[in-house]
C-alpha cells in the first residue's frame, strides 16, 4: 500500500518577527516587518507486507522581508526563521507480533545565503548534518519494554540553533550535538 501527501504553503504577515542587533554589540531586539514564508512538504508512506513500513519527508521552505517597509521584499529571512531542506527515511520492522524494530535517519541541509560581511545572529552559515536513531520495542502484556539509541553513527555535529546564534568571541553557543546515547525504557499501558 503507498500513502502520499504533498502541502504548500504560502504565509504573508504586515508583523513578522525578527531580530535586529541594536548599538550594543551582541545584543538584539525583536521587531515586526513585512515577510513572506512559503514552502514544500512531501510525505510518503509505503507498507508493501506485513511486517514492513517504510516512509520519508521531505521538507523545503523559504522566505523574503521587507527591512524598509517599502513594499519590496527583497531581504532573505534568517536562520532563525527559516530552516535548511530536511529529509527524514524511517523504516518499521514487525519481527513478531510483540517485537518490532525502527531505524530513522534525518539529514539536514546546508544553508549558506549571506555575505560574510553580513554574519550575525541567524545570519551565519548552516552547515547541515545526519543523524540515524535506532528503536526496539518488545510488548508483553501490558507492558513495553524499549531501547533505543539516539545518534547511533556517533556523527560529530553542530545543531541548528547553535549555528544560528554562531560563534561569538566566547564561544558560548557553538556548542555541539549529543554523541550516542542509549535509553532503556518500561512503559505500562492500564
Amino acid at each position: 500500500m503507498l500513502s502520499y501527501q504533498l502541502t504548500g504553503y504560502y504565509s504573508s504577515s504586515k508583523k513578522g518577527n525578527s531580530f535586529a542587533e541594536t548599538s550594543t554589540p551582541g545584543n538584539y531586539e525583536l521587531i515586526q516587518v513585512p515577510q513572506r514564508i512559503y514552502g514544500l512538504e512531501l510525505v510518503v508512506d509505503v507498507n508493501p507486507v506485513d511486517w514492513f513500513k517504510f516512509g520519508t519527508i521531505l521538507g523545503y521552505m523559504d522566505g523574503r522581508q521587507d527591512l524598509k517597509n517599502e513594499g519590496a521584499y527583497k531581504d532573505k529571512l534568517d536562520n532563525s526563521i527559516i530552516s535548511p531542506f530536511k529529509i527524514n527515511i524511517n523504516a518499521d520492522f514487525k519481527l513478531t507480533e510483540r517485537w518490532n524494530v525502527y531505524l530513522q535517519y534525518l539529514h539536514l541541509g546546508k544553508r549558506d545565503v549571506f555575505q560574510p560581511s553580513e554574519y550575525n545572529y541567524g545570519k551565519y552559515p548552516i552547515s547541515g548534518y545526519g543523524l540515524m536513531d535506532f528503536q526496539t520495542r518488545y510488548k508483553l502484556k501490558n507492558l513495553a519494554f524499549i531501547f533505543s539509541v539516539n545518534n547511533l553513527l556517533n556523527n560529530d555535529y553542530f545543531p541548528l540553533h547553535a549555528e544560528v546564534r554562531g560563534a561569538t568571541n566566547e564561544g558560548r553557543y557553538y556548542v555541539k550535538g549529543s554523541g550516542t546515547i542509549a535509553n532503556l525504557g518500561i512503559q505500562l499501558d492500564l
